[in-house]
């Protein structure tokens, strides 16, 4: 049975797109006029929120257009989903778990570690996740990427990072 058109404007997913687009504009607006610290920095801190939620938009307009021209995946039976074992998608989804409970402690740990420590233990660690068995060239690109970035960050860019326990 074919869908009318002015019922996929009603679904959850194109209401949640049309919607995000107009709050993402109202929080680029809210961020532009928020007063800046009158700290030198050649990338102020408005830029990292702006950049997201350009992203979000660009998301939404995609999510938008998927929604709208009725090209969806298989919905799965009622008899498929009673057979599936609890939580199954514990199992599936583990790299991508340990991945976000990396981020999670990472942002928890950086102020008080530092960015260059909290920074290599976490390079280190998600390349332990994704990629097992290669700990010398983990360790190398986990301490030398995040000891480069930072040098950048305060050499280049002139933005402050956590020096952290090594001052």
């Amino acid at each position: 049975m074919p869908r009318s058109s002015h019922k996929s404007w009603l679904r959850f997913d194109t209401m949640v797109a049309i919607l995000t687009i107009p709050i993402a504009i109202f929080l680029i607006i809210v961020e532009l006029e928020t007063p800046v610290a009158n700290i030198p920095q050649t990338v102020g801190p408005a830029a990292m929120p702006i950049g997201v939620l350009i992203l979000l938009m660009v998301n939404a307009i995609f999510l938008f257009i998927q929604s709208t021209s009725g090209k969806k995946g298989p919905v799965p039976s009622a008899e498929a989903a009673s057979e599936v074992p609890p939580l199954p998608w514990v199992k599936k989804n583990r790299g991508i778990i340990l991945v976000i409970l990396g981020l999670v402690i990472y942002g928890l740990i950086l102020v008080p570690v530092g960015f260059i420590l909290a920074t290599s233990f976490l390079i280190i660690y998600e390349a332990r996740v994704l990629q097992p068995g290669r700990w010398i060239r983990n360790v190398v690109l986990g301490v030398g990427s995040s000891a480069l970035v930072y040098f950048i960050f305060i050499k280049l860019l002139n933005v402050t990072l956590p020096a952290g326990i090594l001052g």
